[in-house]
């Protein structure tokens, strides 16, 4: 079976701390060139009765869970993430805005769809910006290419944009249901029609051997 009879699916949310541990696997597939390139499908698993405001409670929970993946995988939580994210009881944790933001930029470039949501990674936990903020996605989206006002249109006013959301959000579900498999982040080999979940989690903090499992699993 060839490259392109094999499917790489990565199934994410930017809001997601272990989503962000699993970057640099997510990376090590993208610059391995023999690998067919992930589909990024956006979970917006923080929406409806999953949505949180950044209470205390709900901070704390949050800040152990990035204590761990740091500790586990080296990722970086700066400063400025910390001092600007948690304990905001007015802040939102609320997936549906990316959700919107990241097919709007699959219909101005699908290419540009993972360089999109690394941006989005980079944004929340190194700089520190809140990426449910339409102003900070749009800035996003303009720094690869996408005019503002064309942006701000589609995400305000553009009912199709809604939808394919909604629809990815529901594909996101119903792969997990086929995988046997609850939460994010979760990669899935499909060949042809069969699907098989690509165990990621021993491989956090080793890129390397996630990527050389990947490709066993191509063999």
């Amino acid at each position: 079976m060839t490259a392109t009879d094999t499917r790489i699916l990565y199934l994410t949310d930017p809001l997601c701390g272990w989503c962000y541990a699993a970057a640099p696997l997510l990376q090590s597939l993208m610059t391995d060139t023999t690998l067919p390139g992930p589909e990024l499908i956006h979970r917006a698993l923080f929406t409806g009765q999953m949505t949180r405001w950044m209470s205390r409670s709900f901070s704390d929970y949050v800040m152990q869970a990035d204590r761990r993946i740091a500790e586990l995988t080296g990722q970086t939580f700066s400063r400025a993430y910390r001092d600007n994210l948690f304990y905001r009881n007015h802040l939102i944790f609320d997936s549906w805005p990316t959700a919107k933001a990241i097919e709007i930029i699959r219909n101005y470039n699908p290419d540009q769809v993972i360089p999109f949501f690394k941006a989005l990674q980079q944004a929340r936990f190194i700089e520190g910006k809140v990426i449910t903020d339409a102003s900070i996605l749009c800035e996003l989206a303009a720094a690869i290419g996408l005019q503002a006002d064309l942006f701000h249109q589609k995400f305000h006013y553009d009912e199709r944009v809604e939808q394919q959301a909604y629809t990815q959000q529901q594909r996101a579900a119903t792969l997990l249901q086929q995988v046997h498999y609850d939460g994010v982040p979760c990669f899935i080999l499909q060949k042809g029609e069969t699907l098989s979940r690509i165990p990621h989690e021993h491989w956090l903090g080793n890129p390397d051997g996630f990527r050389d499992s990947v490709q066993q699993l191509l063999t």
